[in-house]
């Protein structure tokens, strides 16, 4: 949840994510993707 409450600030750059072997939930990879879209640059 903090690091999808973090992308949603316009001011934070994300340059790399690595998700391998994470085990997210169906519902957090949408909230993710939602988030990463929303601040897309």
């Amino acid at each position: 949840r903090l690091l999808y409450m973090t992308l949603r600030y316009p001011t934070c750059f994300l340059q790399r994510l690595s998700l391998e072997d994470c085990h997210l939930t169906e519902a957090y990879c949408k909230d993710l993707s939602s988030a990463l879209i929303v601040n897309q640059r």
